[in-house]
């Protein structure tokens, strides 16, 4: 757990930096559509997502070193200490990110079932629906304020009873319209994969960000498709003001989208529509998608390799009857560790060194061929099975050979 917190933790600023630039460059180009605005910020969240598992898997990473408050029962000459497990969390940290996980995964359990129920309790609207690329059934109902378009398996659109007699049919024409559009654009599903990813990162800011940008654009990018298919923008900017008029909130459920959506892009939705000379495309741009696909990994690419600014501690363990387990290096493994000279060690490293069985012989063979190295790069030679063959053949291959290095060539089978 500390690994995927130290990942998240050191790739963050990198994403918000990503997020940033996204975002100024999306402002710097205005005749991008909403669509395509759309899709880019799917790519910068398929980027934010990838970027700590691509952190885990460098392959200069280490990990980093267990730091232990050590008991000690007896004087250093007879040195005890506890042994921790290196894969150990931090039991609070992990409880915290469960618990907030849990609430989420509840809240979209919560909305699915209601949508479900909405589904079932409401009536059929005698009226055609449009041929759009899947099915669909339009229903009525006297327990929502706003239309909404339910997806899945089953999509509908559901439209309250008070709205079905004071629209004209042009307005119910555009309200449907716009619906038909999520339900066409498969919003029904991104919105669920995006809550999903959301809930085992409900602390991550730039990932809230982003999800409120695509509902933004989400929406736009539907205006869009109703006025390609109308021609009328100013119509329709005056439904939309209609239904505000009749108080119909947006306040629908989580996994719902509805035509006013948030109350804070109301605004900006209008102007858009009334924006002189702007272009009403319904579908995104594949050559300006790609070239920020590429814009998006370049970064991604830069933002791997920065090194990391956090390192997670373990917390302190303590000795005790019933949990601690003791180790008592003889005095065989230290005086081996004074003639490798490595006499300077601390108790922690002496210990680290012992609990991974690392002898002081493989210490002496490794420092005769790389000199004086760290404790946590020979417990990670020592890990990867390197032996003292494998780093003279690295040093044929290259002289100045690094202890990264040496790993990787072994890990890729080279030695």
């Amino acid at each position: 757990m500390n690994q995927v917190l130290e990942a998240l933790l050191n790739t963050i600023l990198q994403t918000m930096a990503i997020t940033a630039l996204v975002y100024l460059a999306l402002r710097s180009i205005p005749t991008l559509n909403a669509a395509t605005r759309y899709a880019v910020w799917c790519i910068t969240l398929a980027a934010v997502l990838a970027l700590p598992i691509l952190y885990q898997l460098k392959p200069s990473y280490q990990p980093v070193r267990t730091f232990v408050k050590v008991g000690l029962a007896k004087p250093l000459g007879l040195t005890h200490g506890i042994q921790v497990d290196p894969n150990g969390s931090i039991p609070w940290l992990t409880l915290a990110w469960a618990a907030g996980a849990g609430l989420m995964i509840l809240r979209l359990a919560t909305s699915y079932a209601a949508l479900r129920r909405l589904k079932s309790s409401a009536s059929p609207l005698p009226i055609e629906a449009p041929y759009f690329r899947r099915s669909l059934r339009i229903l009525v109902s006297n327990r929502i304020h706003s239309p909404i378009s339910v997806g899945y398996l089953q999509p509908a659109i559901i439209v309250p009873v008070s709205l079905a007699t004071r629209l004209t049919a042009s307005e119910l024409d555009g309200v449907l319209i716009h619906e038909y559009a999520h339900l066409a654009r498969r919003d029904d599903w991104t919105n669920l994969a995006g809550r999903l990813l959301q809930a085992p990162l409900w602390f991550h800011p730039v990932v809230w960000f982003i999800l409120r940008q695509q509902a933004l654009e989400r929406e736009l990018a539907c205006d869009d498709w109703v006025v390609h298919r109308t021609g009328n923008a100013a119509a329709y900017a005056a439904t939309l003001l209609k239904l505000t008029e009749l108080r119909c909130s947006g306040n629908e459920p989580t996994l719902a989208t509805g035509i006013l959506g948030r109350k804070s892009h109301f605004t900006h939705r209008i102007e858009e529509l009334l924006s002189l000379g702007r272009q009403f495309a319904p579908f995104a741009s594949r050559p300006r998608m790609a070239i920020f696909f590429l814009i998006v990994a370049t970064l991604s690419f830069g933002a791997l390799l920065s090194p990391g600014l956090v390192q997670l501690r373990r917390p302190k363990v303590f000795q005790t009857a019933a949990r601690a387990h003791f180790i008592s290096p003889d005095k065989g493994f230290l005086a081996g560790l004074k003639d490798a000279g490595y006499n300077h060690l601390d108790v922690d490293e002496i210990i680290e060194l012992k609990n991974n069985g690392v002898r002081p012989k493989y210490i002496a063979d490794v420092s005769n061929l790389l000199g004086k190295i760290s404790v946590p790069q020979l417990v990670q030679l020592s890990r990867h099975g390197v032996n003292a063959s494998d780093i003279r053949q690295s040093k044929k291959l290259q002289a100045d050979v690094t202890v990264d290095q040496i790993i990787k060539l072994k890990t890729s089978g080279v030695l």
